[in-house]
């Protein structure tokens, strides 16, 4: 016959003998309440860039963990996602709440390391490549102590797991370049194919990480508008608009620089005919700029 403690129980040592025993129900549902799993847990999951079901409080509560210690629960990411998932095949990065992106396991891996996702005492979600047996390290979170550094694929605010096959082919590194141009009141799109395909395009320092590409603005204004067209003003990040007077249009010794950025952004700036920074009104994330076709009228694409 089983045996029942009772509720005083629960909290105190007295109740500890009889954890050991197989029928002791009522501490058995003492435990089953503290490790209760918390309503709102929710980590994405993208697949080849395609959105897939996401790991959240209830896909959790209805899924044996493939380990327990005491109140913490962890459960493999195969056990999780099921056939869609598979090491061998696919890696596995991290996407935390500020953007970053960390690739934790790579595809077909073989030092026997599993990525797990575990319930820490607190009740948030950790993500990470451990050994299976092993989920919570006992010097987890602990990076530094013993001259112990901390481990880089631990990632904090988990939002996303994303995975790619190692068949997928890669994505182009070269982002897209396009530019809305109001020409005589008129809107148009001057796009990535006309504005890599200008020939005066040239690069710039690009801060210690290579180069990057760049154009002077009265060029292109010239090739994709006409002779005697003027550039008037730029719109950009926060709606911000910066206006450029004509004196400064029309003196040659200031270029007015529109370059790509690496996250694939377009900033102007003006600069001298060295390229080197000039006081004036810069603007990040560039989107328009406003032209006054001129006698010209605008050019053919």
């Amino acid at each position: 016959m089983s045996q029942r403690c009772p509720s005083v129980c629960r909290r105190t040592i007295l109740c500890a003998p009889l954890l050991l025993a197989a029928g002791c129900d009522g501490c058995r549902a003492a435990v089953d309440a503290d490790e209760a799993i918390p309503e709102g847990l929710s980590v994405a999951v993208e697949i080849d860039g395609q959105p897939a079901a996401v790991i959240d409080t209830a896909k959790l509560r209805v899924t044996t963990p493939d380990h327990r210690d005491g109140g913490r629960r962890a459960w493999r990411l195969s056990s999780l996602l099921g056939e869609v998932y598979h090491p061998d095949e696919h890696s596995v990065s991290l996407r935390d709440g500020a953007g970053g992106n960390t690739m934790i396991a790579q595809a077909g891996q073989t030092d026997g390391k599993v990525v797990m996702v575990a319930l820490a005492h607190d009740g948030s979600l950790r993500v990470a490549r451990v050994v299976a047996e092993q989920p919570f390290p006992r010097f987890h979170g602990r990076g530094g102590h013993r001259g112990r550094r901390g481990d880089p694929a631990r990632v904090k605010n988990v939002v996303a797991v994303v995975l790619v096959s190692k068949s997928r082919k890669p994505r182009s590194s070269r982002p897209k370049v396009t530019l809305t141009a109001v020409v005589d009141g008129r809107q148009t799109l001057w796009s990535d194919a006309q504005l890599r395909g200008l020939v005066s395009k040239q690069f710039v320092p690009g801060d210690g990480e290579g180069k990057r590409l760049a154009w002077s603005l009265r060029e292109v204004v010239e090739k994709l508008v006409g002779k005697g067209a003027r550039l008037r003003s730029l719109r950009g990040q926060g709606q911000r608009e910066v206006v450029i007077a004509e004196a400064d249009w029309d003196d040659v010794t200031k270029v007015p620089l529109l370059r790509l950025n690496r996250r694939g952004k377009l900033k102007f700036s003006w600069v001298d005919r060295d390229m080197h920074s000039l006081d004036g009104s810069e603007l990040r994330r560039v989107t328009t700029v406003v032209v006054a076709g001129g006698a010209a009228g605008q050019a053919s694409p």
